[in-house]
C-alpha cells in the first residue's frame, strides 16, 4: 500500500533532520538546508533570507538573477508566484525561520498545483529544523571562543543532541508504522530521557467524553497513581488540563505552593512541574506533562523552550498518526460503537481503585441475548448486525451518563455501575435493560424477539481484579440462563463452587468416555406388569439439533436390522421450545421411518397442551415423582395425565412403579405401561439377556441404542 501524503512528508522530515544536523557549521547547515528543501518539495529553486531580506543561500537560480524583490514579496505574503529566469512562472511559498538567525526559508516550483497543505506543513518543518540546528551550531561556534565556559558548552551541545535523537526516535516510530500505544509509549519515554525528570505524562481528549482527558502514556508514576489519576476533567486542576485549557505552555516550579496543583501529586511529592499542549492538525487534543521530584529543579527558560519545541513535533507526530481515530477504534467495538472489552476492563479496573480508595461500591452486569442465533438463521448476518445495533442504543438509553457500556463479542455485552448505594438500583436496571430489550426489533420489515439474561457481580471490600468480577457476573448470567428466560441473578460464591463441581464432573466424564468406563444400562419397559416391550432411546438437546438425525437413526435402523416400530425416541419437554421449527421438521421426518416419540418426564417442565397437539408425540412418560408421590395430590395428578393422554390418544407410560399397589392404582386408571424397580432394576446387556431368556450374551438388535 503506497504511504499517505501525511506519511510521506514525515518521512522526508525525518530524512531532512538526520542530514542537516550533521553540519558542522551554520553555513554548512544553511546549504545543505536550501538544498534538501528544495528537493523534499521537488522545486526548481530554494533560497534562505536573512532577517534584513539579504539571500543567505540559494539553489536552483542562475548566478546573479536570483529576484531578490520578488522574494520579499512572497515574504510579506503579497504575491504567491515568481518568475525564476529559465523556468518561467513558479509557485512559491515561504516560511519563518526563528532562533538565533531569524529570517525565511522559501521554495518555489513550476506547475500547475501550488503547494498542499501537507507540504506546507513539512516546509515549517524543515524550518524549525534549520533554526534548532544553526542555534546549536552557533552556540558551538561562540563557546569555542570562550575558554572558561567550556563544560556549559558540553553540556548544552548535549542537550541539543539528545532533543534531536529523541525527535528522530519519535520520527522512526512513525514511519515504520508502529502500533499507537508504542507510539505513545515512545513519546514518554523520550522526554523522560531528555530531561532526565522522574515523572511524565502524556494525555490525550477521551473519545467518548470530549470534556474528560485520559493519561494515555506515563513513565515514573506508580501503578496506584496512574489509576488515580488515569481520567480527569479538563476542567480539573494539574499542569496538563491547564496547559490544555490555555493551549499554551504552563509551569509550576513551587507546585506544592501553586493554587492550581493537582492535590494527589502534591502528595505524592511532587516539587516541579511543567506542560505544554499537544495539537491534531492545529487543535489541541491533549498536553505533554514533565514533573520532578527533586528538591532543587527549577524549570528555567532554556527547558521551557526544549520543552516547547519538542510539544510541537509531538503534534506533528499525534497528526501523522491519525491519534484520535485510532484511539476511538482501538477502544470501541466497530460495529456498535460501545466500548470494547479492552477500554471496559481498562474502566473497570480504575474504577475498582477508586472504590476502594473512597470506600463505595460498584456493580457488573454482563447480558447475554436469548433467541439471537434464531434471528441470524432466519434473517440472515445483516439483520444480526442490526439487531446488535439496536440493542447497543437501548442499552445506552438504561444507563446514566457516566455508566460504561461495552460490547465483549457476539451476543454479550456488560455493563459497569459506580457509586451504587443499595442492591436495588442495581436491580432496577437489570429489569429496566431486560424489559427494553424485550420489545421488538423491527429488521428490514420484520419483527424479531430477543430475551435477555442479565447476571450482576459486585465488588468486595479488596477487590482489584476487574476480570473477576466479570467472570463472577458472567457466572451470576449463566444460572439467570437456568432459571429461565428473560430474568436476573446475583453472584455468590455458591455459584462458582458449582461452577467447580460442574468443570470436575465433566472432566470426570470426558476421561471416563475416553477410558471406555462407562456400562450401558438397560430397564424394560412392561405392559400389563408381566410382558417386556421394545427399547425407548433418550436423545439430548444437542442429538436433537443435529440436522442428519432422521438419516443418523435410518442407518442405525438398517445396520441393526431392527423393526422401527420397535424404536422409540424420548425427548424431554424443554427440548420442543428450542428451535421449533427446525425441531418439529426432524421429529416428522423421523415419524416418516415409522419411529415412535415420547416425551420423557412429563409434568416436570412446561406441560404445554399445544405442543402436544402440534409435535408428533406418540408417547407420555409420566414423571416418577407423580407415581412415587406421597398423598392424593400426586396420584390425582398421574391419573390426570393418564385421562389427558387417553384423550388426545396418547400412549402412557409410568415412571418410576416401585410397588404393586402403585401399579394397580395406575392400571385402574387406564395407564398402559410401566417402568420401575417393582419389575426391574436397570441392567447391563448380560444379565438382561438372561432377564428375557434370549441365548446370547449379546444384546439383541432391539436394546443397541441408536
Amino acid at each position: 500500500m503506497l504511504p499517505t501524503a501525511t506519511a510521506l512528508a514525515t518521512q522526508r522530515l525525518a530524512e531532512f533532520l538526520a542530514v542537516v544536523s550533521r553540519a558542522t557549521d551554520a553555513g554548512t547547515a544553511t546549504r545543505v538546508a536550501t538544498e534538501r528543501a528544495a528537493r523534499a518539495l521537488e522545486a526548481e529553486v530554494a533560497a534562505v533570507l536573512d532577517v534584513h531580506g539579504k539571500v543567505a543561500c540559494s539553489v536552483g537560480f542562475a548566478l546573479g538573477r536570483v529576484p531578490v524583490a520578488a522574494l520579499h514579496e512572497v515574504v510579506a505574503g503579497r504575491q504567491e508566484r515568481i518568475d525564476v529566469p529559465g523556468a518561467g512562472p513558479c509557485h512559491a511559498a515561504a516560511t519563518p525561520v526563528g532562533g538565533s538567525a531569524p529570517g525565511h526559508l522559501l521554495v518555489a516550483r513550476s506547475g500547475g498545483d501550488g503547494f498542499n497543505v501537507d507540504e506546507i506543513s513539512l516546509l515549517r518543518g524543515m524550518a524549525r529544523v534549520l533554526e534548532l540546528t544553526v542555534d546549536t551550531l552557533r552556540t558551538f561556534e561562540a563557546e569555542r571562543r570562550q575558554a572558561a565556559e567550556n563544560a556549559r558548552l558540553v553540556t548544552s551541545l548535549r542537550e541539543r543532541q539528545r532533543l534531536l535523537e529523541q525527535l528522530s526516535r519519535i520520527q522512526r516510530a512513525i514511519t515504520r508504522r508502529e502500533p499507537l500505544p508504542r507510539i505513545l509509549d515512545t513519546i514518554t519515554s523520550a522526554t523522560q530521557e531528555l530531561f532526565g525528570d522522574e515523572a511524565v505524562g502524556l494525555r490525550m481528549v477521551d473519545p467518548d467524553a470530549p470534556d474528560m482527558l485520559l493519561l494515555v502514556s506515563s513513565r515514573g508514576l506508580s501503578d496506584d497513581m496512574a489509576k488515580r489519576i488515569w481520567r480527569v476533567p479538563v476542567t480539573d486542576r494539574g499542569v496538563s488540563p491547564l496547559a490544555f485549557r490555555l493551549d499554551r505552555l504552563v509551569v509550576m516550579n513551587d507546585y506544592a505552593g501553586d493554587p492550581n496543583a493537582l492535590p494527589e501529586l502534591v502528595a505524592n511529592q511532587i516539587v516541579s512541574a511543567m506542560a505544554v499542549p499537544v495539537h491534531d492538525s492545529g487543535r489541541v487534543v491533549g498536553s505533554l506533562a514533565i514533573g520532578s521530584f527533586r528538591p532543587d529543579r527549577v524549570y528555567g527558560q532554556t527547558d521551557q523552550e526544549v520543552l516547547r519545541v519538542f510539544g510541537e513535533h509531538v503534534s506533528l507526530a499525534v497528526t501523522d498518526a491519525k491519534t484520535q481515530e485510532a484511539m476511538y477504534q482501538a477502544f470501541h467495538d466497530s460495529l456498535t460503537g460501545l466500548a470494547s472489552r479492552a477500554l471496559f476492563l481498562d474502566r473497570l479496573n480504575h474504577a475498582l481503585a477508586r472504590a476502594a480508595r473512597e470506600d463505595t461500591r460498584l456493580a457488573v452486569l454482563f447480558v447475554d441475548l436469548d433467541r439471537f442465533k434464531n434471528v441470524n438463521d432466519s434473517l440472515g448476518h445483516s439483520a444480526g448486525d442490526l439487531l446488535l445495533v439496536g440493542v447497543a442504543e437501548r442499552l445506552r438509553a438504561c444507563l446514566a451518563r457516566d455508566d460504561t457500556a461495552a460490547r465483549l463479542g457476539g451476543d454479550e455485552f456488560a455493563v459497569v455501575l459506580e457509586d451504587v448505594t443499595d442492591d436495588d438500583q442495581v436491580v432496577r436496571v437489570a429489569r429496566r435493560i431486560i424489559d427494553r430489550l424485550r420489545a421488538p426489533f423491527v429488521l428490514g420489515g420484520h419483527e424479531a424477539f430477543v430475551d435477555a439474561s442479565v447476571g450482576i457481580a459486585f465488588n468486595t471490600d479488596s477487590q482489584d481484579d476487574g476480570q473477576a468480577l466479570i467472570r463472577n457476573a458472567d457466572l451470576a448470567m449463566y444460572q439467570a440462563k437456568k432459571n429461565g428466560r428473560g430474568l436476573h441473578e446475583t453472584f455468590h460464591p455458591a455459584l462458582r463452587a458449582r461452577f467447580l463441581r460442574t468443570l470436575e464432573l465433566e472432566g470426570s466424564l470426558r476421561h471416563a468416555v475416553d477410558e471406555g468406563d462407562f456400562v450401558l444400562h438397560y430397564q424394560p419397559i412392561v405392559d400389563g406388569g408381566d410382558r417386556p416391550l421394545t427399547v425407548s432411546v433418550n436423545l439430548s438437546a444437542r442429538q436433537l439439533q443435529r440436522t442428519d438425525l432422521p438419516e443418523f437413526v435410518s442407518a442405525a435402523l438398517a445396520r441393526t436390522a431392527l423393526d422401527p416400530t420397535c424404536l422409540i425416541i424420548e425427548i424431554t419437554e424443554s427440548l420442543l421450545l428450542h428451535d421449533t421449527a427446525a425441531t418439529m421438521d426432524r421429529l416428522r421426518r423421523l415419524k416418516a421411518l415409522r419411529v415412535r416419540v415420547a416425551i420423557d418426564d412429563f409434568g416436570t417442565g412446561y406441560s404445554s397442551l399445544a405442543y402436544l397437539r402440534q409435535f408428533p408425540v406418540d408417547i407420555i412418560k409420566i414423571d416418577k415423582s407423580f407415581v412415587a408421590g406421597d398423598g392424593p395430590d400426586a396420584s390425582a395428578l398421574a391419573r390426570a395425565i393418564v385421562h389427558l393422554g387417553r384423550t388426545l390418544r396418547l400412549s402412557t407410560i409410568a415412571e418410576g412403579i416401585e410397588t404393586a399397589a402403585q401399579l394397580a392404582d395406575l392400571a385402574g386408571a387406564g395407564c398402559e405401561y410401566g417402568q420401575g424397580f417393582h419389575f426391574a432394576r436397570p441392567v447391563p446387556a448380560e444379565p438382561l439377556a438372561e432377564m428375557l431368556d434370549l441365548s446370547s450374551p449379546v444384546p439383541p438388535p432391539g436394546l443397541v441404542p441408536a
